[in-house]
């Protein structure tokens, strides 16, 4: 029996310039099996998180492989975290420690979803949803000035150069921010499958499924 597949992947709240630790909570989670997109998130009230809690369930119970990237450190620890949901190792997969994604992030020197999707030809177009949010946030004062005090914390924690260190910060912050503004927007439109939030956050799924289904050879 074919096995049966679901990309899953999460938004969180995170403002912050350390991917790990300054997420303050879930906003969303995102399904997707190749054909029906699924959008749970914190500020709606017909497809709230606990639902979107409820449904991972279920997909357990139905013995579900979940497939995503890097989401064994990730995703997959922050929804134990935030939303006590345990996925097994048994039902999940990482895409980015499948061999041939390794060979391709060791070929490639680039690490990123999108940088992996380009080398192995899936669309990935919607990460330039941000760019302009991104592009208007770096201009901020007051993020120039967090970045700076961050950038230091982590060019003397890692070793790093201070320029490279502060404009890392200035990245994470910003990306993390323009999530968080378009998300505002995503809640203020009830939702609307057309803002740039759910285009993103939708995007994300469908190509890592693509990407899995590729490396797999699934057609």
């Amino acid at each position: 029996m074919a096995e049966k597949i679901i990309s899953f992947d999460i938004e969180t709240e995170n403002t912050g310039s350390d991917v790990k630790h300054d997420n303050k909570c879930i906003i969303s989670i995102q399904l997707y099996d190749g054909n029906k997109e699924e959008l749970f998130y914190a500020n709606s009230v017909d497809a709230h998180l606990e639902m979107g809690k409820e449904r991972i369930k279920s997909l357990l119970n139905d013995d579900y492989i979940f497939v995503g990237y890097y989401i064994s450190k990730f995703d997959i620890p922050l929804l134990r975290e935030f939303l006590e949901i345990e996925i097994p190792t048994s039902n999940y997969i990482d895409i980015s420690f499948m061999d041939k994604v390794v060979e391709i992030k060791k070929i490639s020197g680039k690490y990123s979803l999108e940088d992996v999707c380009k080398e192995a030809g899936v669309n990935c177009s919607h990460k330039k949803l941000l760019e302009p949010i991104i592009e208007r946030l770096k201009r901020d004062p007051e993020i120039i000035e967090r970045a700076k005090r961050d950038g230091l914390t982590i060019a003397n924690r890692n070793n790093w150069t201070l320029q490279f260190s502060r404009d890392r910060a200035l990245n994470l912050i910003c990306g993390g921010s323009a999530i968080l503004d378009a998300y505002h927007e995503f809640v203020k439109s009830d939702g609307n499958t057309d803002t740039i939030f759910y285009r993103y956050a939708i995007g994300d799924v469908k190509s890592e499924y693509e990407l899995f289904c590729k490396i797999k050879g699934i057609n």
